[in-house]
């Protein structure tokens, strides 16, 4: 882990239709001549998780592009002077799987 390069965080998660009894997320941001690039790992685990792996894929997915937009959302409003606090943001679409 390095400060101010990436992000961790792990415990359980509930979602629509989803239940994760233990998740563990890594973000980490690297500056390109683009602007910073996101690179994103999960791992899930649990029974439901662990039985409906095709689902359990889907809602990754699903969560993993609702984030990331998220914070694109962020970062750009806060690129053109917008205040709006990002953990107003980052509820938004995350009360599903994250």
């Amino acid at each position: 882990m390095q400060a101010g390069r990436c992000i961790r965080w792990s415990g359980p998660a509930v979602g629509d239709g989803m239940s994760i009894d233990g998740g563990i997320r890594v973000w980490t941001f690297t500056l390109v001549d683009s602007g910073v690039l996101v690179r994103t790992e999960e791992n899930w685990n649990g029974t439901q998780v662990e039985t409906d792996v095709p689902t359990s894929t889907r809602c990754l997915g699903a969560g993993l592009e609702a984030w990331l937009a998220n914070l694109r959302t962020a970062a750009e409003r806060l690129e053109h002077g917008c205040a709006a606090p990002v953990g107003q943001i980052f509820r938004i679409g995350v009360d599903g799987v994250s």
